[in-house]
């Protein structure tokens, strides 16, 4: 007959061993909620311990910068779980919401804070060199697959006497990415032979959504350089960018002149007056950008003074003002204008009155004009381009005299 002292204590043992192992997951499975809850990545929640958990918590608490007594292990998970469920688990929870990188600068970065520094001394910058439409794209070029062309980025860019500004951009390649970091973390020239010069900042993997980001890179133009036909900014400067790729940042330049401008008629009279204001309307006829685009401009001229708006000296801002409604490009319709700033833009009644300076506060208006659709952008270019010329066809009276001196003083002349 089995002696019942030693079933009773089987059992015992089996229960204990049990129990330990269904709190053990118990734990467990509480760490990983914790950790899916931030941007270390447990795996499934499922109370099992594998590598990726390991992997998620060790880095987590490199982050914190912090110990637990017992470590990190699969041996002490009740002690991680008490803490991720104590008092500071909100606070912990809210540090590890964004992983952060260290970013160390490669060979060739400048010397300074910045990871876009660059010294540009003893290079032959194309100084006498602009251009304003041009586009780019940055591309990933694999050691593994030569043929494979990997379209990064892309978007506008000019460039003012030799140095390069991004105006329009687009990173396709998720993760951190956001359109103005070019805008923001680049600092590169055009070199006389047509070569980019400098640093930039560069995302080197597409990131799939629900994948761990990954930290841009900043990498130094030029490895090599292809030149193209056309402007000499034309071509494709390479960069080094890891042992398994190189990256290349393609600048395409045109040549042609901007549309002609031509309207039929112009005029213009007084329609408001105040002490320090006076609003004069602009009304123009068979205005045409180039030979396919009509515009039907409907502006108001607002000249603001400093005193009296009898004193051409006391003026401060002449603007040439309209309704987002003139736009006829649906992405110019549909921009945030008020982004510019309200000396530029600001709400008016159901529409949106949009503000183009001549003279002071005339920085503003590529803010306004970037906003815009291409073709809405080069026609209410070609109208402030064209506006004394427009001005000297508006006839021989009292406003258009007026606002023709006006014009004149706004500019400096």
């Amino acid at each position: 007959m089995p002696d019942p002292r030693a079933a009773l204590a089987a059992f015992a043992l089996f229960a204990g061993t049990f129990l330990g192992s269904t709190s053990a997951m118990a734990d467990t499975r509480c760490v990983q909620a914790f950790l899916a809850e931030t941007a270390f990545d447990p795996g499934p929640v499922d109370g099992l311990w594998g590598g990726k958990t390991e992997t998620a918590l060790e880095n987590a608490f490199d982050q914190l910068d912090r110990t637990v007594e017992g470590g990190t292990g699969r041996n002490n998970t009740d002690e991680i779980c008490a803490l991720f469920s104590g008092a500071e688990a909100d606070d912990i929870r809210e540090r590890l919401a964004y992983r952060f990188y260290p970013i160390e600068l490669a060979d060739g970065a400048g010397s300074g804070n910045s990871p876009t520094d660059y010294d540009f001394s003893g290079i032959d910058v194309a100084t006498g060199y602009s251009a304003d439409r041009c586009t780019f794209e940055i591309r990933r070029h694999l050691f593994s697959e030569p043929e494979a062309v990997n379209v990064m980025a892309n978007g506008d860019l000019v460039i003012e006497e030799g140095r390069v500004r991004f105006v329009r951009t687009r990173w396709r390649v998720g993760g951190f990415s956001g359109p103005d970091d070019l805008i923001e973390q680049s600092n590169l020239a055009i070199r006389s032979d047509g070569q980019v010069v400098g640093r930039m900042i560069y995302y080197e993997r597409y990131i799939p959504d629900g994948e761990v980001f990954e930290p841009p890179i900043y990498v130094t133009l030029p490895a090599h350089f292809d030149k193209t036909d056309g402007p000499v900014a034309n071509g494709h400067t390479y960069f080094n960018a890891n042992s398994w790729s190189e990256g290349s940042l393609r600048i395409s330049c045109r040549k042609e002149a901007p549309p002609e401008f031509r309207f039929a008629t112009a005029s213009l009279a007084e329609v408001h007056r105040e002490q320090n204001f006076v609003a004069y309307r602009l009304k123009l006829g068979g205005t045409r950008i180039g030979d396919d685009f009509r515009i039907y401009p409907d502006v108001i001229i607002f000249t603001d003074y400093n005193g009296s708006a009898d004193e051409t000296g006391n003026l401060m801002l002449f603007r040439l003002v309209f309704q987002r409604d003139a736009l006829q490009q649906p992405e110019s319709r549909e921009a945030d204008y008020l982004e510019c700033g309200e000396v530029a833009a600001n709400v008016q009644g159901d529409g949106q009155q949009l503000k183009l300076h001549v003279g002071n506060q005339s920085e503003r208006n590529e803010c306004l004009l970037a906003k815009m659709g291409k073709t809405d952008r080069i026609a209410w270019q070609a109208v402030i381009d064209n506006l004394e010329a427009i001005l000297a066809r508006a006839g021989r009276g009292p406003a258009s005299e007026r606002v023709r001196e006006l014009y004149a003083f706004a500019r400096g002349g």
